[in-house]
């Protein structure tokens, strides 16, 4: 991802710590939601 910086290890881990299992549970319906609205939409 050339001109985007990444966040660090340690912020990845205080998110990772900071969440419980409703919210990735959430965040995981979101994903597939958004994964199917996306191979829905046409090709040109």
């Amino acid at each position: 991802m050339a001109g985007r910086d990444l966040a660090p290890q340690p912020t990845l881990s205080r998110f990772e710590d900071a969440i419980g299992p409703k919210e990735f549970y959430s965040m995981a319906e979101v994903l597939a939601l958004r994964v199917s609205e996306r191979h829905a939409e046409p090709r040109f």
